[in-house]
């Protein structure tokens, strides 16, 4: 999702569309939503894998008591690096 002319935090300041998670609800005054689509957008695809490593992330803390370090959104998917050993690191 798109939005354009949303009222956003400072560090946002001066950008004129942002990137917003359709779970989030709108703020401010919006003039205009775009519905990015996942098979022809970049950015579709990198909120995705982005949010879809921050699920795995979840999973492995809570499933497996893991400790994450690394693991961005890739052209192609997305992937984390975690330690799951049984002494501290």
């Amino acid at each position: 999702l798109m939005a354009e002319d949303m009222e956003v935090d400072e560090s946002n300041a001066g950008i004129d569309a942002v990137l917003w998670d359709m779970t989030r609800p709108l703020v401010g005054n919006v003039s205009k939503l775009e519905f990015l689509k996942f098979d022809s957008d970049a950015d579709a695809k990198t909120v995705f894998w982005h949010s879809s490593a921050h699920m795995l992330g979840e999973a492995l803390e809570h499933l497996y008591g893991s400790r994450l370090t690394i693991g961005p959104p890739l052209k192609g998917g997305f992937y984390y690096d975690s330690y799951m050993g049984t002494s501290d690191a």
